[in-house]
């Protein structure tokens, strides 16, 4: 059988040409199984089904990808690159949180603190930025600057008032990918944020992109991982809040039991509006 051949436009550097299949996240962080993927649009659609519940994807048409998730999104330079310059230390501190969610996936536990050592922080931030330009292709056609920190492996050389990441252990419930959206808060002061999640077993990022000096989530940030030099060591001290995830949407963390009360509470609006 031939092998896929794909071109078009690589998301990191930008050049035209073959494109190779990158792993989001990397196979290596336990994305090699077969799983089967919705589409975003395919699973909007399917909500037009007043009782279809958001963790039911089953309502949406789907494909098996034998690889894991991922997409054909760039050239086999910047995917060698990034992958030997960035993800082995993503995958040591991945690993590290892995053996946390075994432990606390079917338990009550809303955060979780930790201390992990010989950790190589910047290495592991390029590789979540590396990741977020693979779903946003526009982070690096629109701001130069991101494709020159991830092309530079000891750049640090990136707008930190403009693009904020936030991580938090995820306790399962649906693995998603979701781009830069934007979450927009109604009634007074109304305001907007822009957001991207990837959410996969065993952890969660959101990368906010000039996010208010108000906003303040419920999330721990790791954009100090930029204070260090490639090749430093050190230790990583964090707390991190454990949430489900079982919608679509990004920063979207209501158990299944906090959506079915909000579900029956939009019905009662609805019904009351009816009668008036």
């Amino acid at each position: 059988m031939s092998k896929r051949i794909v071109r078009g436009i690589c998301r990191i550097c930008g050049k035209e040409g073959k494109l190779t299949f990158e792993h989001i996240p990397p196979g290596a962080t336990y994305n090699k199984q077969s799983v089967r993927l919705v589409k975003l649009m395919d699973l909007i659609k399917a909500e037009h089904d007043e009782n279809a519940l958001p963790w039911e994807l089953d309502r949406a048409p789907s494909e098996l990808s034998q690889k894991g998730r991922g997409e054909y999104c760039l050239c086999e330079s910047c995917n060698n690159n990034t992958g030997s310059w960035y993800g082995a230390h993503y995958k040591r501190f991945i690993d590290a949180f892995m053996y946390v969610y075994m432990g606390i996936r079917n338990d009550n536990v809303s955060n979780v603190s930790l201390e992990l050592y010989e950790m190589r922080p910047l290495p592991i931030i390029k590789q979540i930025f590396a990741m977020f330009c693979d779903i946003n292709p526009q982070l690096t056609t629109n701001d130069p600057s991101v494709r020159d920190f991830l092309l530079n492996k000891d750049s640090r050389n990136i707008d930190r008032s403009k693009y904020r990441i936030f991580m938090y252990l995820y306790k399962g419930g649906i693995e998603k990918t979701a781009g830069l959206t934007a979450k927009i808060f109604v009634g007074k002061g109304s305001h907007y944020v822009l957001l991207s999640e990837i959410a996969t077993i065993p952890v969660g990022f959101i990368l906010y992109e000039d996010m208010p000096e108000n906003y303040k989530p419920n999330l721990t940030e790791i954009t100090y991982f930029l204070d260090y030099e490639y090749s430093s060591v050190a230790p990583i001290t964090m707390t991190l809040n454990a949430y489900e995830v079982n919608s679509w949407l990004p920063e979207d963390f209501r158990t299944k039991q906090e959506i079915l009360a909000t579900i029956e509470k939009n019905k009662e609006r609805a019904n009351g509006k009816d009668a008036t």
